[in-house]
C-alpha cells in the first residue's frame, strides 16, 4: 500500500509552491491525482490482479495470501483519504495554522487507539484488518478536524507576514 501512496505524499508541497500562483489549477490537480492511489488499491484488493500480484510478484501463497487480500480491502479508505488530507495540510501550512496539525494528528491517534480497542474486543479474529480499519478511521478523524478548521476560518492563504502586536511594556 505504501508503494501506491508514496508518489502522492507530496501534494502539500504542490500546494505550498503553486497555490498562490494558480489555486484553481492546484485544486484540479489534487482532485484528479487524489483518486489514483484509491483506484490502484481497489484494483489490487478487489480484482484478479491482486492475487496475481501477490502470488507472482511477491511470492505470497495460501492463508497469507487470503489474509493479505482481506487486509488490503480493509485499507481501501486510507488511500482515498490521504491525498485530500495532504492537500488540506498544505493549505493549513500556507495559512500558518500549524497548531491545527497538532490537534488533527492528536485526533487521529486517539481515534485509532479507540477503534483498535473496540475492534480487538469485538472481532479479535480480524487480525490485520483491525489495524487497517483503525488507521483509516483515524486518518478520517484527522481530515475532519482539518476541514472543520479550513471551513470555519474561510481565509485564503497568503504568504504575508502577520503584523506584530504593539508592545505594552513601559519604556522609560
Amino acid at each position: 500500500m505504501q508503494l501506491m501512496l508514496s508518489f502522492f505524499t507530496y501534494i502539500h508541497q504542490i500546494v505550498l509552491n503553486f497555490y498562490l500562483v494558480d489555486a484553481k489549477l492546484v485544486r484540479k490537480f489534487a482532485l484528479v491525482t487524489g483518486f489514483i492511489p484509491f483506484a490502484m488499491m481497489v484494483s489490487i484488493a478487489y480484482t484478479p490482479l491482486g492475487p496475481w500480484v501477490l502470488e507472482n510478484v511477491m511470492s505470497v501463497q495460501g492463508e497469507l495470501l487470503e489474509q493479505s487480500l482481506w487486509t488490503l480491502r480493509a485499507f481501501v479508505l486510507f488511500p482515498l483519504i490521504f491525498p485530500f488530507l495532504d492537500f488540506s495540510n498544505g493549505l493549513i501550512l500556507l495559512r500558518g495554522q500549524t497548531k491545527t496539525m497538532f490537534r488533527s494528528q492528536t485526533a487521529n491517534a486517539i481515534c485509532t487507539v479507540i477503534v483498535l480497542l473496540i475492534l480487538v474486543s469485538i472481532f479479535p479474529a480480524w487480525n490485520g484488518m483491525i489495524g487497517a480499519v483503525a488507521q483509516s478511521l483515524g486518518l478520517l478523524a484527522e481530515l475532519v478536524i482539518v476541514w472543520l478548521v479550513i471551513r470555519r476560518t474561510k481565509q485564503e492563504p497568503t504568504m504575508s507576514v502577520p503584523k506584530a502586536r504593539k508592545s505594552t511594556s513601559l519604556k522609560g
